[in-house]
């Protein structure tokens, strides 16, 4: 009953498919944020996302962040 609910809920849910990443490089002191938002109705593959990198170097990233 309730992986029946489940699935209904799923179904009647809006798709949020904007994906935002982050990732520390160490050797080269910066934060890179990726936006990525689908090109098309139905994404199935990494092709079918267009992404905007954001960098920002380590030195101008607040110690508390």
């Amino acid at each position: 009953m309730r992986f029946q609910l489940y699935n209904q809920l799923l179904r009647m849910a809006p798709t949020n498919q904007q994906m935002l990443m982050a990732a520390y490089d160490i050797q080269e002191g910066k934060m890179t944020l990726s936006h990525f938002r689908p090109i098309m109705q139905q994404p199935q593959s990494a092709a079918d996302y267009i992404g905007t990198n954001l960098e920002v170097l380590s030195k101008d990233i607040h110690p508390m962040d």
